[in-house]
C-alpha cells in the first residue's frame, strides 16, 4: 500500500515584508507617544499658572527728597563755611553773602524814613497850633549821638520858626489893614456927622430966608445961594457914607484873606502831611524788605544731613536769584526707590502692591532681593528731559528691617535699584493665545 505525501513546510517570509510591519510598528509608537505629549502639554498649559511681574529700573532716593538751598535775591560770596561732603546740622550757618551793599541800602533807607519823620514832626505842629515841634523819641536819641541828625532837627525847628513868624507877619499886616480901617471909618463918620450938623443949621436958615422971601424982604438970590449950600452938604454927606461902605466892604475882604490865610496854610500843611506820610509808608516797606535781606545774607542749612553739589567754591563768586547754591542730604530721613514705569504697565500696579528689589551696587552673589511694598504711583506722566521717553514714578519702600537682617546694608541715595512688581497669575494657554485674541479683537472691532 502506498504511504501519504507528507504536507510540504511554509515558505519563509520576504525581507521586505518584515520591514514594512516594523516601520508599522514604529508610526504607531510614534503616534501614541506624541497623542500622549501633546494631550499632557495641552492639560499642563490649561492647569499650570504663571506668576507675572512689571519690571522697571528705578534710584534710591531721600523720601522727603533733597533739600535745596537757595537765595531768593543772590549776591556776592562774602564767606563759605561747608565743602563738598560735610555734615551740617539745621540751621547751622553754610555761607554768607557780602553785606556792603545791603547795609549801604538800608542805611539810605533809614536816613529818608528819619528826615521824613522829622519833617512831619514839624508839619504836625504847624497843622496843631503848636508854638514848638516835637521830635520823635528814637530821632531825639540819635540827635544826641549823630552830629547829622541833630542838624537834619536843627533844621527843621528854623524852617518851623521862620514859617510861623511869615504867617504869622502876614496876619498881622491883614489885621493892621482892617485897623487902619476902622480908623478911617471913624473919621470920616466924624466928617459925615459935621455935615449933617451943617445942612441942619442950612436947613433952619433957608426956612427962613423963604420966609422973608415971600414978604419981598431979601432977592431971590439969597435963596438960591442957600438951596446951592444945602445941595452942596447933602452930596458931601452922600460921599461920607460911599466912603464909609466901601471902608466896610474892604474890612470884610480883609478878614476874609485873614481867614483865607489860614485855610491855605492849613490846606497847604494836610496836603504836605499826606504825601509826607505815603512816602513814609513806602519806605517802611522797602525798610522791611532791605532789613530781611541783611537777615538773609546768612544763608543756613535747613536740615541735618550732609552737603552735596556744592556749587559755589570762591569767596567773591557770585549767586543768582533762585539759584541752588548745594542740596543737603538729609540723614535722618527713610531712603525709598523710584521705578520709572512704562505707560503700558502702569494699570498693572496699585498701591500697596509687593514688589522685589534688587539693588545692583550690591554683590548679587551675597545680597538677596528685598521685599518692598509700593506706596504712591504718579497721578501724570512725567518725561525724561534727555530722550523724552514718558513713564510714570512709582515709590518703593523697603522696611529696614529687611535691610538690618542683610549683614547691615546702608543705602546711598542715587544708588541704581531694579523692581519687580508681581502680577496676577496666569495659565500658560492664556499667555500664548493672549496675542492671537487681542489681534482677532481689533480686526473684529476694525470690521
Amino acid at each position: 500500500m502506498p504511504q501519504p505525501t507528507p504536507p510540504s513546510p511554509a515558505a519563509p517570509p520576504s525581507l521586505a515584508g518584515r520591514a514594512a510591519a516594523s516601520i508599522r510598528r514604529h508610526v504607531l509608537v510614534g503616534l501614541i507617544l506624541a497623542v500622549g505629549f501633546g494631550g499632557t502639554a495641552a492639560a499642563w498649559s490649561l492647569m499650570a499658572e504663571l506668576s507675572g511681574a512689571v519690571v522697571a529700573s528705578g534710584t534710591v532716593v531721600v523720601e522727603t527728597n533733597l533739600k535745596r538751598v537757595q537765595h531768593p535775591t543772590g549776591g556776592v560770596v562774602g564767606a563759605l563755611f561747608v565743602q563738598e561732603g560735610d555734615h551740617v546740622e539745621a540751621g547751622q550757618l553754610v555761607l554768607r553773602l557780602d553785606e556792603t551793599a545791603t547795609k549801604a541800602n538800608l542805611a539810605i533807607i533809614v536816613n529818608e524814613m528819619t528826615a521824613l519823620r522829622t519833617r512831619l514832626a514839624r508839619l504836625t505842629a504847624e497843622r496843631d497850633g503848636a508854638q514848638d515841634m516835637t521830635v520823635p523819641p528814637d530821632i531825639a536819641h540819635r540827635a544826641r549821638l549823630e552830629p547829622e541828625i541833630q542838624t537834619l532837627v536843627d533844621g527843621e525847628r528854623l524852617l518851623f520858626a521862620s514859617r510861623a513868624r511869615t504867617q504869622a507877619g502876614l496876619r498881622e499886616q491883614l489885621t493892621e489893614r482892617v485897623q487902619q480901617l476902622r480908623e478911617e471909618i471913624k473919621g470920616v463918620e466924624a466928617q459925615q456927622r459935621s455935615l449933617e450938623a451943617q445942612l441942619r443949621v442950612a436947613q433952619s436958615e433957608m426956612q427962613d430966608v423963604q420966609d422973608l422971601y415971600a414978604k419981598n424982604l431979601v432977592p431971590r438970590t439969597r435963596v438960591s445961594q442957600l438951596e446951592r449950600e444945602i445941595i452942596r452938604i447933602e452930596g458931601s454927606i452922600g460921599e461920607f457914607v460911599a466912603r464909609i461902605a466901601q471902608s466896610r466892604g474892604r474890612i470884610s475882604e480883609t478878614e476874609l484873606q485873614i481867614i483865607q490865610l489860614d485855610k491855605d496854610r492849613a490846606t497847604e500843611v494836610a496836603k504836605e502831611v499826606r504825601e509826607v506820610e505815603t512816602r513814609i509808608a513806602e519806605l517802611a516797606e522797602r525798610r522791611t524788605a532791605a532789613e530781611d535781606q541783611l537777615r538773609r545774607v546768612d544763608v543756613r542749612s535747613p536740615g541735618a544731613g550732609f552737603v552735596h553739589q556744592l556749587v559755589v567754591h570762591t569767596v567773591g563768586g557770585v549767586v543768582g536769584p533762585g539759584e541752588t547754591v548745594m542740596q543737603i542730604v538729609p540723614e535722618s530721613d527713610a531712603l525709598v526707590v523710584e521705578a520709572r514705569i512704562s505707560p503700558s504697565d502702569i494699570d498693572q500696579l496699585y498701591i500697596g502692591q509687593e514688589t522685589r528689589v534688587r539693588f545692583s551696587a550690591f554683590s548679587q552673589r551675597t545680597t538677596p532681593e528685598f521685599k518692598g511694598t509700593i506706596f504712591r504711583i504718579s497721578a501724570d506722566l512725567s518725561r525724561d528731559e534727555k530722550t523724552g521717553q514718558p513713564f510714570y514714578v512709582a515709590g518703593i519702600r523697603v522696611p529696614e528691617a529687611e535691610l538690618h537682617g542683610s549683614n547691615d546694608l546702608k543705602l546711598m541715595p542715587g544708588m541704581p535699584a531694579e523692581v519687580f512688581a508681581t502680577t496676577s497669575e496666569r495659565t500658560v494657554a492664556q499667555v500664548l493665545l493672549k496675542p492671537l485674541f487681542d489681534h482677532m479683537n481689533r480686526s473684529l472691532r476694525e470690521d
